[in-house]
């Protein structure tokens, strides 16, 4: 009786940790998703969107892997999501409600040239951006109003 007890518990050990060929990443890359509609569905599933968009580019580092490879409890939290999307220039206020304006000192922008790496003609701009932070937390929100481009990035450490 116990040795049957034991071969189940190390099946079901084994099937668990085989995590049903779905991927352990903890980054994900709109570099990996030449389709426009693919990019923006994916990072739809892993950011809260405040309206549509029409184009995205993204780097998301998360140390729980994302909403798709989950299959238990996820542990610490730990991520860095960095992205850009095209939306109408209507919908901008929705993405930085709640948010401050602050001077754009760029200090910590070194990221804004990494994200759109081999896509870069779709996202020229001509306008100066408008800098925007969440007092308390540490999201940071670049807005091309006339372009209807905005930068974004969310961190939690």
């Amino acid at each position: 009786m116990n040795t049957k007890l034991f071969f189940y518990i190390s099946i079901c050990a084994i099937a668990q940790s085989c995590n049903s060929g779905v991927s352990n990443s903890t980054t994900l890359s709109s570099e990996d998703f030449n389709d426009r509609n693919e990019r923006i569905s994916v990072l739809k599933n892993e950011i809260k969107a405040f309206s549509d968009f029409s184009d995205a580019e993204f780097y998301l580092v998360n140390a729980n892997g994302f909403s798709n490879q989950r299959i238990s409890v996820p542990g610490a939290s730990s991520w860095n999501y960095q992205f850009i999307i095209k939306a109408d220039v209507g919908n901008i206020d929705k993405w930085i409600e709640g948010m401050t304006e602050i001077p754009n000192d760029n200090k910590n922008d070194y990221w804004l040239d990494k994200i759109p790496n081999s896509r870069k003609a779709n996202w020229k701009v001509q306008s100066i951006p408008k800098e925007y932070r969440r007092v308390g937390d540490s999201v940071i929100t670049l807005i091309y109003k006339s372009e209807g481009i905005i930068y974004k990035e969310i961190r939690n450490n």
